[in-house]
């Protein structure tokens, strides 16, 4: 028996985006029961040795990714909500 009620994941592509920050819309979760991991990748065209992300689930539907870096890559941010039974 499995104590995962669900899991979301996606990806976002920061692109030219200088705004530091994305809210991701998600299907609702139950906050007490739910967490999200993320995590950062760059473009194999250069190399950012300063690239950081976070995020947290702000609402039931959204969670806000926020991330550093000196902006010499484009950015992928990985995401996952699970939620637990």
């Amino acid at each position: 028996m499995s104590v995962i009620d669900s899991i979301q994941s996606g990806e976002y592509s920061t692109g030219n985006d200088l705004s530091d920050t994305e809210n991701i819309t998600i299907s609702a979760v139950t906050l007490a029961k739910s967490f999200c991991i993320v995590g950062i990748g760059i473009d194999r065209t250069g190399f950012d040795k300063c690239a950081t992300c976070a995020g947290r689930i702000t609402t039931t539907t959204n969670i806000k990714v926020e991330w550093n870096s000196d902006r010499s890559a484009d950015y992928s941010i990985y995401w996952q909500v699970i939620e637990f039974i």
